[in-house]
């Protein structure tokens, strides 16, 4: 098992010791998620928004309805499999985001949970593993959060969250509501042209099943984190799964445009 508390200790120490003044973090509220997929779709390829923000997608590839944490997930084949939010690097937030999701993935290997396409300028990547480590990056340069990988963390539901914030708190990592990881390093994200990849870019695609997943344009606490894994984003905000046809109509001939 990697040995959690001594990287949390170790980077808290360094946040103290350099005199940093951390700010108050964001409240857990429906006002401030951008975007959220409680990916609950039973037949179709189109991904609804829960938000009705319209960051709605389009299942790509090899992926499978399957149950989930809450309700029905998404399995991601790799190979290719991902689920494509179009245009969403133009709207993701800059300077403090927070990152849910309930995530089982199937093996060890190098895989993208998260990617911007293409993937550059300005950064927003989850890698599991690159090399022996997690890998978190956001912003333009890209900073990021190496985190050392438990083959543990393969064959079962988990509940991953990642934080970023400029204005003092850095990079935050959580594993089901723990704290795993905090470092210092802080760049803000260049709004851009381009689509984030649920599953990461083609070539480096996700294997494994992925569940309510939700982007915020806050630096959410530990306790609210906690809360989101316990009670969902429908227990916890009221998001309720809506895929009115006429919608579906619009969005899937966006999408089809884009082909």
């Amino acid at each position: 098992m990697v040995p959690i508390r001594t990287v949390v200790s170790v980077s808290l120490a360094l946040l103290l010791s350099v005199g940093v003044v951390v700010r108050a973090v964001g409240e857990l509220d429906q006002d401030n998620v951008v975007a959220a997929w409680l990916l609950d779709e039973r037949e179709g390829d189109v991904v609804s928004d829960a938000t009705g923000h319209g960051a709605a997608g389009k299942l790509v590839g090899n992926t499978k309805n399957v149950e989930g944490k809450f309700g029905r997930a998404i399995e991601l084949g790799g190979a290719g499999a991902v689920i494509l939010i179009p245009d969403f690097a133009q709207t993701f937030p800059s300077e403090e985001v927070t990152i849910v999701a309930w995530v089982n993935m199937l093996e060890r290997r190098m895989q993208e949970l998260f990617s911007m396409e293409p993937p550059t300028p300005g950064k927003v990547t989850v890698v599991f593993p690159q090399g022996d480590a997690i890998v978190w990056q956001f912003g333009t340069p890209p900073q990021g959060a190496s985190i050392p990988f438990d083959d543990d963390w393969t064959g079962d539901w988990h509940h991953w969250a990642f934080t970023h914030s400029v204005a003092s708190l850095g990079m935050r990592t959580y594993l089901d509501g723990t704290l795993i990881n905090h470092v210092l390093f802080t760049s803000p994200y260049q709004q851009r042209a381009g689509d984030f990849h649920i599953g990461g870019r083609f070539e480096m695609s996700f294997e494994g099943v992925v569940d309510d997943i939700a982007v915020f344009d806050t630096l959410l606490s530990g306790k609210d984190i906690r809360t989101l894994m316990e009670q969902g984003l429908d227990g916890a905000l009221g998001l309720r799964f809506v895929a009115p046809r006429d919608r579906l109509v619009t969005v899937w001939a966006d999408l089809k445009a884009r082909d």
